[in-house]
């Protein structure tokens, strides 16, 4: 409470405060109220009494003082009146300025301009003083309540004689205006909105029927007239809601993803703004106050700064290489900076001799940073159609991590091979024939134990491996660790490391984003191996994607097994056409105990044929489809396999050794009949003078056609 002398001092500052507020109407009062509560921080009356509420405003604007700041207070805090001010130039036009204050109570004649006054001078000092503030509080009433009248004119909705595409429009128009900021959202052509669970993860959830009528009822006041001619409030008509739902073109933000931590994009931009992000298109909820300090200009010793911290993460674990402390930096960046890439990122492999080495300890680390919280695991599924929901359950989700946890045996799967390489991924809808359209904005870590790779699953993928030589790693003594939780020491350090990754990226960028020299390429990668790579690089970082050579040898166990059986079968049939039934025959004739060739294709076949040979009709089967997805691919041990023509409607095959022989069109047979020895007599063009349609020959009838 302000002593008596205070009391006087400021009633002297107010002169004529009670009359002011005796001719003052009813919503100056109680605006005034309000304003005053909130500067002075002094309770009000609990009263609806307009005499009560002035005598209590005289009161306390008399002790405390005036709710009303000073022109300089105002400039400093960037007052909307000044905006508008400077927004209108109308410091360069006094009169224009002076009929802008107009609405405000301004009415100057020349006569009380005091002597060697501008106009320009009297229209600032009238910002000064109360009776402007008086106004320009009435005058902002005015608006809101005209804004005010206007949303309320559409969102009363009168459903009585009117058709569905009339209610339909007008439940639209209302959800439009009370999407401000935008919290409804179309995702592949649904409704939804970005919520939060039970643990405080944001998800997309998908708005169906009810939860669209959840939102009409509470941005729209619905109403029929009784026969009687009463107004009676009902729920938004299941019809509108529906019929709201098939709306083709929603004019609603679309939403691509959800972010959870600050990015930077390439225009040196910084998003930390919760909220939507229209550029984006994405939703931008972190988990939490983040605060990120980055310099202007970075300089040599701030990206110094920001690699050691970024190494001071990962110093306990026993990476087997620089490439692999590279490529977990480098994971780290692009969990962080996946916004600013916005095109495919490989599949990161955390790949260990054995359990307890710490892969799920990174992949946290790597969410923690990124999201705030630790990875959502999920296992590997096993069937082609597991792949499929799951990849659209998670794209859907709008996840920005996804963690593939302990792999097992051989890691394929032609959907999540597809889904690594696509912007967008598309697949039905379970359940329905719909199909839905997804961007990918998620980064993929897969964890597991001498992680295999199979069908195309190498290219889309790069290599972190560790080995801590131990035959029980997980029970290392603490004091051997920097950081022996590490987990929790990530969380209290999440800003500093989220201000180092973005460091670097703005001193790249400042830099001219350079393109790295020293990487090989990695094709469908291209942006993100130019933008991670060139940071990396830029950096200091050594040895970026330094092993996938290595890689390629040890997780593609397929291309190896597929290289000695091409071999093999060269050594066997050199640049013979030869038929998947043939094939067979001579892996049946290798079993025979008595079989002395030295070449033996059986010990050559790849481990996916090991099953099913010996099943004749699904053997020739499965190999003719293999073959068939391995046309014109070149190996690295020079051999290709191609297609050699039609023999007896059987399709033919031969195996090339590159830089070794011509192309193949058409072969004439020395014994068509016997199959044991195949020599091509000439190579001849396919024309209509010497194409022949042949006979099915008794043996064929299994070959993949």
């Amino acid at each position: 409470m302000a002593n008596g002398t205070d009391s006087q001092d400021r009633s002297q500052n107010v002169p004529g405060i009670a009359d002011l507020l005796l001719a003052a109407p009813e919503e100056t009062v109680r605006t005034w109220v309000k304003t005053v509560r909130d500067v002075h921080q002094v309770p009000a009356p609990d009263t609806e009494d307009l005499e009560e509420l002035r005598s209590w405003l005289v009161n306390a604007i008399t002790t405390y003082g005036p709710p009303i700041r000073t022109c300089q207070d105002l400039e400093d805090e960037q007052h909307p009146i000044y905006r508008e001010i400077e927004e209108r130039g109308l410091r360069s036009d006094p009169y224009k300025f002076l009929a802008f204050l107009e609405p405000y109570g301004l009415k100057i004649r020349n006569v009380d301009l005091l002597p060697g006054e501008s106009v320009l001078d009297a229209c600032l000092a009238y910002l000064e003083t109360e009776r402007f503030h008086e106004h320009y509080l009435r005058e902002q009433e005015r608006k809101e309540e005209e804004q005010r009248r206007q949303r309320e004119a559409r969102r009363n909705i009168y459903i009585t004689d009117r058709r569905l595409r009339d209610i339909t429009e007008l439940s639209l128009y209302a959800l439009l205006d009370a999407n401000d900021p935008p919290l409804v959202f179309v995702r592949g052509g649904q409704l939804c909105r970005v919520i939060r669970d039970e643990h405080g993860n944001p998800v997309i959830r998908v708005l169906d029927k009810h939860g669209v009528k959840h939102v009409l009822e509470r941005v729209a006041e619905y109403w029929k007239f009784t026969a009687k001619g009463n107004q009676v409030a009902i729920s938004p008509p299941d019809e509108a809601v529906l019929d709201l739902m098939e709306i083709p073109d929603l004019p609603l933000p679309p939403l691509a993803g959800i972010i959870e931590c600050p990015t930077l994009l390439e225009t040196n931009e910084i998003v930390n703004t919760p909220g939507y992000i229209p550029d984006l298109r994405l939703f931008y909820a972190p988990l939490g106050d983040l605060k990120v300090d980055i310099p202007e200009k970075p300089t040599t010793g701030d990206i110094k700064d920001s690699i050691e911290l970024l190494n001071e993460i990962f110093i306990d674990f026993p990476f087997d290489s620089e490439a692999s402390r590279a490529n977990t930096i480098g994971a780290l960046c692009t969990a962080v900076l996946r916004p600013a890439i916005g095109d495919c990122c490989p599949m990161v492999l955390l790949d260990k001799p054995q359990m307890g080495t710490g892969a799920s300890i990174i992949a946290d680390v790597i969410s923690l940073v990124a999201s705030g919280r630790c990875a959502g695991m999920m296992t590997a599924p096993v069937r082609e159609e597991e792949w499929k929901k799951a990849i659209l359950s998670i794209l859907f989700l709008g996840r920005s991590v996804v963690v593939v946890d302990n792999i097992e045996g051989t890691l394929r799967s032609a959907a999540l091979a597809s889904v690594l390489t696509a912007r967008t991924h598309t697949d039905r809808v379970l359940g329905r024939s719909e199909m839905l359209t997804m961007e990918n904005n998620a980064v993929w870590i897969g964890t597991g134990n001498n992680i295999q790779l199979g069908g195309d699953m190498a290219r889309r993928c790069y290599w972190i491996r560790m080995d801590a030589q131990s035959s029980r790693p997980w029970q290392r003594p603490p004091e051997d660790f920097r950081h022996p939780d590490l987990r929790a020491w990530v969380i209290s350090e999440r800003d500093r490391i989220l201000s180092a990754i973005l460091t670097l990226a703005r001193a790249w960028i400042l830099a001219g984003k350079p393109d790295p020299r020293t990487l090989p390429p990695m094709g469908s990668y291209e942006r993100w191996r130019f933008m991670i790579g060139g940071i990396m690089e830029f950096s200091g970082v050594r040895d970026f994607l330094g092993n996938l050579e290595e890689m390629y040898s040890e997780a593609d166990t397929e291309t190896p097994q597929w290289e000695g059986f091409l071999e093999a079968w060269y050594h066997i049939w050199r640049d013979n056409p030869v038929k998947v039934g043939d094939i067979n025959r001579r892996l049946e004739l290798e079993t025979d105990p008595d079989f002395i060739d030295k070449v033996k294709l059986l010990e050559a076949l790849p481990d996916a044929f090991s099953e099913s040979f010996g099943k004749k009709r699904s053997f020739v089967r499965i190999l003719g489809k293999a073959l068939s997805t391995r046309k014109g691919r070149v190996y690295p041990n020079g051999y290709s396999l191609k297609r050699a023509g039609i023999r007896h409607q059987a399709v033919t095959w031969i195996v090339t050794k590159k830089g070794e022989f011509g192309s193949y069109r058409e072969f004439r047979w020395a014994d068509p009949e016997g199959g044991k020895k195949l020599l091509p007599q000439e190579r001849l063009p396919i024309t209509p003078q010497n194409s022949q349609t042949p006979t099915l020959e008794k043996g064929d009838q299994d070959d993949e056609s």
